[in-house]
């Protein structure tokens, strides 16, 4: 039943060198994003290959008849758990020393999430558009981890169970490989977040990798028909296997971007890329010469390691340093990073793997991972232990701007009009359709907002200011452009197609007098003076368009609390993102002077030389113009409508 014959020492070099490439793509992605706008893609690299390695170890074993449930567990546990006990405890002492505390209560709980190895789940619940932004939480790089560990429990008691009823593995594996990957392509628009994170959407990756693994245990005849004449053809062409694979690999790094609906169809071209590589053996070019070279076979040795430090070394400077760090800054912090790593695995890593196993090794190993996840719940349940630090009321003011609790206790959904938005109320899903009142007005005279939560933070301080005789209608999904282009704007949240399209038709049948769009993620791409072309076809009087918005980097009250907890200054010309400047530039000299839509500046309405708002009035808790680093309080909201946007729109009807 079972024709496989024992595999050779699974180690080759051109392997590392994938796993060299797939680290690198991952580092320059965290540090220097511009760079490589898809370098997250590198996971997917390491999960082809982690899907690979442990079916070929088990399938290898399974035909030699020395498979222990034991030893696996064991080997792997070996493998995982020293370095990132080390990272553990470094991000313990850094955070207790220098973190305020809702930072550190963060820290915690993520420490907990990664010590159970469900850092995956833990983001997937707490992932929405106003969660604390990835770049200031040192262990949500543990997420895929999470998956492979998840994958490592259940994949060899799978495996085992399909061997001894004598099923057939290589069609099994194939088939929820398949299963995986198409319950992704159907997600991704769904629920795009879950899609991101569950093991259900991400395990054909690795299974992929399992079944090359089975491919190349068992007899070539079980290779489909189809798959072989491909193979044929290509060889009989002249064109590489390897040739493809680092192609696949490599190019659509530069392609893809975050905003982009991910995995999906995208996350098939590096895995295939990938297993294309690996299929081809040592003696292919790229291979030989390109992967299987000093440099790359090392950098992969060490790709776990630096896999483990780089994002807290970054995340931490992001955190603690008086300002975002420079390009300089930057590289430094991939060179320590690089140094962390090489010291873990040559002083902690090598070591203990080179050692044989012992009972006594691993259960020391597992009582401390468990120490750690205790530590890390205790440090959230105790709430960052703000008696750290002495000035418990810089503790407090930071744990009030936490954004669920603040968001709750400020009634941010409501103050934003989330019934109008097509992204469902925690950001996981898409909408079939938003609250009827949202475009249904109740006067004659009619303002209609269009965008996102650019939008939606305008709506409260609007509101006010107003008069009660005019309506506010409001279609705002969270991160979508407001745009005519219903094909390729789709982004990571989904339902930006649907949110538009709804937008237009509901301007086209209620006809608002004024209508203002808003938008963070355009990045000068889409032409809103063809937009206003469109909305006075259909009968608006004025469009308006808002500049962009003062970005904080990092949030607003952590600047505060951080650096100017003293004396809080009323105008900042620190901690302003650069790009969101020069995108402010781009788009006013783009807008200012075109007939069918105004542009309204917010850098000109809240900087000045002096520097940007800070708060808008003496009760720096509840007057700071931003509770994260660019969406306004209520106050903030308040201040805008009142002084900027009510007098231009009252003008309409003057």
């Amino acid at each position: 039943m079972h024709s496989t014959r024992p595999l050779g020492d699974l180690y080759k070099p051109h392997i590392d060198g994938l796993r060299a490439l797939a680290i690198t793509s991952v580092v320059i992605y965290h540090a220097l994003p511009e760079f490589l706008s898809g370098g997250f893609m590198g996971v997917d690299v390491f999960f082809a290959i982690s899907g690979y390695l442990i079916s070929g170890i088990i399938f290898r074993q399974l035909a030699a008849g020395s498979f222990s449930f034991a030893d696996f567990y064991a080997r792997r546990i070996r493998r995982i758990f020293p370095a990132l006990l080390v990272v553990f405890a470094a991000a313990f002492i850094t955070g207790w020393i220098g973190m305020l505390a809702a930072e550190f209560k963060q820290l915690g709980k993520h420490m907990a999430a990664g010590a159970g190895f469900v850092e995956n789940l833990i983001l997937w619940r707490e992932a929405g558009y106003f969660d604390t932004a990835s770049e200031l939480k040192p262990l949500m790089h543990l997420w895929s981890l999470a998956i492979e560990e998840q994958y490592y429990l259940l994949y060899p008691l799978l495996i085992v169970a399909i061997w001894r009823l004598g099923w057939n593995i290589w069609l099994t594996v194939a088939v929820l490989s398949v299963g995986s990957f198409f319950w992704n392509i159907h997600q991704v628009h769904v629920d795009p977040v879950a899609t991101f994170f569950l093991p259900q959407t991400r395990i054909w990756e690795l299974l992929a990798g399992g079944v090359l693994a089975w491919i190349h245990a068992s007899d070539k005849s079980i290779l489909p028909a189809p798959m072989t004449r491909v193979f044929t053809a290509l060889k009989n062409s002249g064109i590489s296997l390897d040739y493809i694979g680092i192609n696949l690999v490599i190019f659509p790094m530069f392609i893809v971007n975050k905003q982009l609906a991910f995995p999906g169809w995208w996350a098939l071209l590096p895995v295939i890329g990938t297993l294309l590589l690996i299929q081809a053996g040592d003696t292919a070019w790229t291979n030989r010469y390109l992967l299987s070279n000093r440099l790359m076979v090392g950098i992969g040795l060490i790709s776990y390691p630096l896999y483990l430090w780089h994002w807290p070394v970054l995340s931490f400077a992001r955190l603690l340093l008086p300002e975002a760090p420079s390009t300089a800054i930057l590289l430094l912090l991939i060179l320590a990073s690089l140094v962390l790593a090489i010291f873990t695995y040559f002083v902690i890593e090598k070591p203990i793997r080179s050692v044989c196993i012992n009972r006594k090794i691993i259960v020391s190993l597992i009582v401390l991972m468990l120490t750690f996840g205790v530590v890390g719940y205790l440090i959230y349940h105790f709430n960052g232990v703000p008696s750290r630090d002495r000035q418990q009321a810089r503790n407090d003011y930071d744990l009030y701007f936490e954004e669920t609790r603040y968001m709750s206790e400020q009634n941010i959904y409501k103050l934003f009009r989330r019934e109008c938005d097509f992204v469902g109320s925690n950001y996981k899903y898409v909408n079939d359709n938003i609250d009827p009142t949202c475009t249904t007005p109740e006067t004659n005279s009619r303002v209609f907002l269009w965008g996102d939560s650019q939008i939606q933070h305008l709506y409260h301080g609007l509101k006010e200011a107003l008069p009660k005789n005019i309506s506010i209608l409001q279609v705002a999904t969270a991160a979508c452009v407001p745009s005519l282009d219903l094909v390729s704007q789709e982004t990571s949240f989904g339902g930006c197609n649907k949110s538009n399209e709804f937008a237009l038709n509901a301007i086209k049948k209620t006809k608002p007098d004024v209508v203002i769009m808003a938008t963070l993620f355009d990045r000068g791409r889409t032409d809103y003076d063809d937009v206003a072309k469109k909305l006075k076809s259909l009968g608006v009087k004025r469009v308006y368009l808002m500049g962009v918005v003062p970005v904080w980097e990092p949030h607003l009250n952590k600047v505060i609390s951080s650096h100017y907890w003293n004396k809080p200054p009323e105008r900042l010309n620190e901690y302003l993102d650069k790009k969101y400047i020069a995108l402010e530039g781009v788009l006013k000299k783009r807008y200012e002077n075109k007939e069918n839509i105004e542009y309204i500046s917010l850098f000109d309405f809240l900087c000045n030389e002096q520097g940007c708002l800070v708060r808008t009035g003496d009760d720096i808790r509840n007057d700071l113009i931003t509770w994260d680093n660019h969406h306004f309080t209520k106050t903030g909201s308040e201040f805008v409508g009142k002084n900027l946007l009510a007098p231009k729109i009252m003008s309409e009807w003057k």
